[in-house]
């Protein structure tokens, strides 16, 4: 084998040895990447407090959330079993009314606008 062939080779083990590198670390880059945590919505989070304020834990089906004295699944879930349980006023006065937002009154309605 010739100093050029053996050169050559090398060069070539070299760029073979670059790419392994790269796509290993490409793949533990993905591996390593967290998703992206989902924000809570509003309906979500009153539905947590709520479910937290009444003390669903103690009444649900799940023992993780027994031991864990915290609602640790869907707080939905825990309050479709547990709300016919509370008086309707109990329920009604933790959630509170939600309400539309208020239509300005100086645009005209387009309703009115057709004849």
């Amino acid at each position: 084998m010739s100093k050029e062939d053996r050169a050559r080779l090398f060069a070539d083990i070299k760029r073979t040895q670059q790419k392994i590198v790269s796509a290993a670390e490409a793949i533990v880059d993905t591996i390593g990447a967290a998703p992206p945590a989902q924000p809570h919505t509003r309906i979500e989070t009153v539905r947590r407090v709520t479910a937290e304020l009444i003390g669903t834990w103690q009444l649900c089906d799940r023992s993780a959330c027994r031991r864990a004295r915290h609602c640790r699944g869907e707080p939905m879930h825990c309050l479709r079993h547990t709300a016919p349980l509370f008086p309707p006023g109990v329920l009604a006065g933790l959630v509170g009314k939600r309400r539309r937002p208020r239509r300005s009154r100086a645009l005209p309605r387009i309703r009115d606008m057709i004849p």
